[in-house]
């Protein structure tokens, strides 16, 4: 699977699903081992439970974002960043 067909990453327990437009995927490794083998250019982590691709949000609300018509929570430390980064694309 390719990093640009991944929508976001979302934690589950020692598991982690990786969220593609066509379907979901149960990988046996944890989001942090996930995340370290994706291009932290076009990723970010908006929450201690999802990462996502920068290039596939579609909104940014108040206190979370959408991709693919999926509300992705973001926390309040997160926020700032990930609006400087999606200003700057």
């Amino acid at each position: 699977m390719k990093q640009s067909q991944i929508l976001y990453l979302k934690a589950f327990d020692n598991y982690c699903y990786v969220i593609t437009s066509e379907r979901e995927y149960l990988v046996s490794k944890t989001l942090k081992f996930l995340t370290k083998q994706l291009n932290t250019e076009k990723f970010i982590k908006t929450h201690r439970s999802y990462f996502v691709n920068l290039l596939k949000i579609e909104a940014l609300r108040t206190d979370s974002l959408l991709i693919n018509n999926v509300e992705i929570p973001v926390s309040v430390s997160k926020k700032n960043k990930l609006k400087e980064l999606i200003q700057g694309q």
